[in-house]
């Protein structure tokens, strides 16, 4: 049940047990003026508290005639205490109903198809990502070798141990080596794609992506013997790595489509499985909550994600 769901019952019941129990006593048998006008009171009371509660929340379209119907039996009230021999009783009579009436309705409405208890969970995806990342560490740990290299290279430059083309022409080499480094890393999850029992309906269309992506690993190894030969001019260099550094872009972003679809498969599995009612996909997305009602589905997930991919 959601919170304004909640609230919202609170403040119905909270009124149909004021509101009922002083039509009762009003309009049965002989009233005197003393006992009406103690009623009154208590009634301007209730409002208060009543207005007090509903303020915690944003009304819907019918709590806001309920509480417009209030705010008219309180301006009868108060007229009542200056101007008793005027007080048209039958309008607060008429009022009153009308009140009972919509809480009651609002009363079914608001408990009829609530469910009893809410089960709230939710998946750190990037960490549940990691499953995926940790399968080819060997891979990424040559990118970030490469990478220091390159900031190494970058250093000399900056201190004077290199010249300006010396850098510009060993950096070039690397960065050359670094994106058929990226490269091999989808290659190898694509491998792993193929081999685990998670991707096997589609094993047919990543051995595709496989076979269309192994022309450009030779076209860069032939262009990084170029470049290392000083065969080939640096527009031409740079026109080629451009090209396959796209190519590479879009296969990664496949790749990662891909696996952002079997984490979304897994979780949606495993909260059906356990009864959740609805599974986030970061814990801060909620603005507020109670941290023993939401459970963290992470390492559920993630042990799915290893047998998925294994």
């Amino acid at each position: 049940m959601s919170t304004t769901k909640v609230v919202t019952t609170l403040v119905i019941a909270l009124i149909l047990g004021f509101a009922g129990g002083f039509v009762a006593q009003f309009f049965v048998g002989n009233t005197s003026d003393s006992d009406l006008s103690s009623q009154i009171n208590a009634v301007k009371e209730k409002v208060a508290d009543l207005e007090s509660n509903m303020s915690s929340f944003v009304s819907t379209g019918e709590l806001q005639k309920v509480k417009s119907t209030i705010d008219n039996l309180k301006q009868n009230t108060d007229q009542s205490e200056t101007q008793s021999s005027q007080v048209n009783w039958d309008q607060i009579k008429f009022q009153l109903d009308d009140l009972a009436n919509r809480v009651q309705t609002l009363e079914t409405k608001g408990t009829s198809s609530a469910p009893s208890n809410l089960k709230v969970g939710y998946v750190n995806a990037t960490e549940a990502f990691t499953v995926f990342t940790g399968a080819v560490k060997e891979e990424r740990d040559r990118v970030s070798e490469l990478q220091q290299k390159l900031l190494d290279l970058r250093n000399k430059a900056i201190q004077g141990e290199i010249t300006e083309s010396e850098y510009k022409e060993q950096s070039d080499i690397l960065q050359a080596k670094r994106l058929k480094a990226q490269l091999q890393i989808d290659l190898a999850m694509v491998d792993k794609m193929i081999e685990s029992k998670g991707f096997s309906t589609i094993a047919d269309k990543l051995k595709e992506l496989r076979n269309q992506a192994q022309p450009i690993v030779d076209e860069l190894d032939k262009t990084l013997t170029r470049m290392e030969e000083k065969s080939a001019s640096p527009e031409e260099v740079q026109g080629i790595l451009s090209q396959i550094n796209n190519q590479y872009s879009q296969m990664d972003d496949l790749l990662t489509r891909l696996i952002e679809s079997k984490m979304f498969q897994v979780t949606t599995q495993l909260a059906k499985n356990r009864g959740y009612d609805m599974v986030f996909r970061e814990k801060n997305v909620l603005l507020s909550s109670n941290e023993e009602a939401v459970d963290n589905l992470t390492d559920a997930t993630k042990q799915i994600l290893r047998q998925e991919i294994s």
